[in-house]
């Protein structure tokens, strides 16, 4: 049986959603992950492993 998540499944969509389109913007590309995890107030791993990154 596998452990819960940390992080609900809509959470985790909405944070790599925001983080791609930002990233899409050369503007705001630097620091866009941190900015996005910080304001969920959680890390940027979970968004690593999602291949946001």
């Amino acid at each position: 049986m596998a452990a819960p998540r940390k992080y609900p499944d809509e959470l985790r969509e909405r944070a790599t959603r925001l983080a791609v389109e930002t990233r899409k913007d050369p503007a705001a590309r630097t620091g866009a992950v941190r900015r996005i995890g910080g304001s969920e107030r959680w890390s940027k791993a979970p968004l690593k492993h999602s291949g946001a990154m």
